[in-house]
């Protein structure tokens, strides 16, 4: 879909009225305090860094030059009970700035990629819509569903550019184009074992020297046997995953998971130190075969042992009810700065955490592309939702509007720290949202706070897996083939299934024949015959 172009230049006086405001804007620029909890007075009076950022879009045109437009802003989130009162806020910062307004359009997580999807597909009107690997994003964007950005972003996102790591934007690309921006937040993970720290601190366990599963069996034994209300080592059934798999190829070689994996099941690896070409394996290569039984007889020993819990293969219970249970000392766990004291918060503060991270953080596509902002091919203005956008990655006082809600309503902001007015009010995930950290936090992201400067020098020391930015793509001939195979073998199935259902009829037939003579015995068998012989009765005789 084409952008839309302005067709008038813009008067001189407006360009003059425009250059003016920005000079003030630079000279008048308020505190990062002020800016995060009240609106500015004008579009162009936030704070110098904040116009600096989004200078783009008021420059380009004066508010009075744009037409009126209403941004719909699809996002992954449940719907709030002020969720009017917060957009009456947001339009009228947008109204004066890019005279736009907003029309929030909050989907619960149970629904939300059935809804988009069905959106999409009727050509329903959205302007920016929350996306990310995990809802089909590649898939949508083969289907036409979202525009490129790459111009629009050079045109009214400098901000974005100036804030976000390059990695990011080397993800959601298909063809070498852009359809998405990601969200400002962790652009790595690695994998790490989780301790509870009493228990460290009381048996004195070398957490840094424990880098392999094997390394942590003569600990479970000390556990099992001195702590006999705690679970050694956790494992849940039904998932598929026998606990040692989520990080057996981390700690025994250098391979990483790439494309799909259905059930979370990698099906496709990447030896990503390899000096030699990239060679992807998939799990059935000799190799990794050998990986897994490793992997699996060390874990048999574990549960001969007794250090996993016996229903290891039918418990459906989850890791955090135990935790709270005080029952979980360690457990693999995916590792970001400030997962020890997300978990503490996960166990209502009963437990402190440590982890030791046993797996290099590496930056994936599935990663950078887990949290995006979209523009829907149905927009009737591109220009304008990449302004709001811009603000959405740039603009304190957008993003804590937005996330947090009205100051003093529903967050008042202390000496420190904001808290909460009511926590039922008001409260929107972050990881939506263009900037991961916004300037006022509440008292639940304290520690998060401490921890996004952890998070910028790992991301800053992280190195991009080599197929970073690779998508797989199939031409239409190849589409067309995948789907005449899935009938073929549909067919084939259905057959299959035909036959096992008439042949299961066939022999439950035969065995009501045989149940039906048994009761009856041979005496009314052969009686019923002599009726026939005698003219008596039309029907076959019956078996003896």
């Amino acid at each position: 879909m084409s952008m839309k172009k302005t067709k008038k230049h813009v008067p001189a006086l407006a360009l003059v009225f425009a250059f003016a405001s920005m000079l003030q804007a630079c000279a008048g620029g308020s505190g990062n305090d002020k800016e995060a909890s009240s609106p500015p007075a004008s579009s162009a009076a936030t704070s110098s860094a904040s116009a600096s950022a989004s200078a783009s879009p008021s420059e380009s045109a004066a508010p009075s030059e744009l037409a009126p437009y209403e941004v719909s802003i699809v996002y992954f989130g449940k719907p709030q009970p002020d969720d009017a009162l917060v957009e009456a806020k947001l339009n009228a910062y947008f109204k004066e700035k890019i005279n736009a307004t907003v029309k929030l359009q909050p989907i619960a997580s149970s629904d939300y990629k059935n809804r988009t999807e069905l959106m999409m597909n009727t050509g329903e009107k959205m302007d920016l819509v929350f996306t990310a690997s995990w809802l089909n994003f590649f898939g949508n964007v083969s289907k036409g569903a979202f525009i490129e950005l790459d111009d629009l972003l050079a045109k009214y996102g400098q901000g974005i550019k100036d804030r976000l790591n390059p990695l990011y934007l080397e993800a959601p690309r298909l063809k070498g184009k852009l359809y998405a921006i990601p969200t400002n937040k962790e652009i790595t993970q690695g994998k790490a074992l989780t301790y509870r720290k009493d228990i460290v601190d009381k048996y004195q366990i070398p957490i840094d020297s424990i880098n392999t599963m094997a390394d942590l069996e003569p600990w479970m034994a000390k556990v099992k046997a001195g702590e006999p209300g705690i679970i050694p080592y956790y494992v849940s059934g039904g998932s598929g995953n026998f606990g040692g798999g989520f990080m057996m190829y981390e700690t025994r070689g250098n391979y990483r998971p790439i494309g799909p994996a259905p059930a979370k099941t990698p099906m496709f690896l990447l030896d990503y130190k390899s000096s030699d070409e990239m060679k992807v394996k998939s799990v059935l290569d000799p190799e990794i075969v050998d990986i897994n039984k490793q992997e699996v007889g060390l874990f048999r020993s574990f549960y001969e042992k007794g250090y996993i819990n016996a229903d290891a293969a039918t418990s459906t219970t989850t890791v955090n009810d135990l935790q709270k249970e005080g029952k979980i000392w360690v457990q693999a766990a995916t590792w970001k700065p400030g997962a020890d004291i997300e978990m503490k918060l996960g166990t209502d503060s009963k437990y402190d955490y440590v982890s030791h991270v046993v797996e290099e953080p590496i930056v994936t596509t599935d990663l950078a592309a887990g949290s995006m902002f979209a523009i829907s091919r149905t927009s009737k203005d591109p220009d304008r939702a990449m302004m709001v956008l811009n603000d959405l990655h740039t603009d304190p006082y957008v993003i804590n509007l937005f996330v947090n809600g009205i100051e003093d309503k529903h967050y008042k902001k202390g000496r420190r720290q904001p808290h909460r007015a009511d926590r039922r009010q008001r409260l929107q995930p972050r990881h939506v949202v263009g900037r991961r950290q916004p300037t006022a936090e509440l008292p639940e992201a304290r520690p998060a706070r401490r921890s996004v400067y952890e998070l910028g020098e790992v991301q800053q020391r992280s190195e991009a897996l080599p197929a970073h930015g690779f998508r797989l793509r199939r031409d239409e001939r190849e589409k067309r083939d995948h789907a005449n195979d899935r009938r073929r073998y549909r067919v084939s199935v259905d057959l299959y299934r035909r036959r096992q259902k008439s042949g299961k009829a066939a022999r439950r037939t035969q065995r009501q024949a045989e149940e039906r003579r048994h009761r009856e015995g041979p005496g009314r068998a052969a009686k019923a015959n002599r009726r026939l012989a005698c003219g008596k009765q039309k029907s076959k005789p019956r078996p003896a």
